[in-house]
């Protein structure tokens, strides 16, 4: 019995250690670059062509300066849910699921745009503002 017994308890620990050690690993950094000093960049479009990364929730970018004419905006959605790139007008949506890219044009003149996921719920935390000038 005291054999079965000290088993048990070592079975019982070695869980408790595997589950402490997934859950550190759950709480730490990753490798796909989302931690926050991706956020509130401002990047510069360059030769009428601009990347915008997507993580769970935010875009690297808060800021984006561009020239007017046509831009192409590449969304890089490194997050795990689908993410877009959208702005109201002139329109442009580019919707990119988990781990994909996609490239979507739009014809700027200057001014001042907002650009925003508008997946319900990520509008308040991913939204950011194109400056065309």
């Amino acid at each position: 019995m005291d054999r079965v017994r000290r088993t048990s308890i070592v079975a019982v620990g070695l869980l408790v250690v595997v589950l402490l050690v997934a859950g550190l690993a759950a709480c730490g950094g990753d490798d796909s670059g989302g931690g926050s000093s991706n956020k509130n960049q401002t990047i510069t479009a360059t030769g009428g062509k601009v990347t915008v990364d997507a993580y769970d929730i935010f875009f690297n970018a808060s800021r984006i300066n561009a020239k007017p004419g046509t831009l192409a905006v590449t969304l890089v959605n490194k997050g795990s849910l689908l993410h877009n790139f959208s702005i109201d007008n002139p329109k442009l949506k580019i919707d990119v699921a988990a781990g994909q890219t996609k490239t979507g044009t739009v014809t700027l003149e200057a001014g001042t745009y907002a650009y925003f996921c508008d997946v319900p719920g990520h509008r308040a935390t991913m939204h950011g503002t194109l400056e065309v000038k």
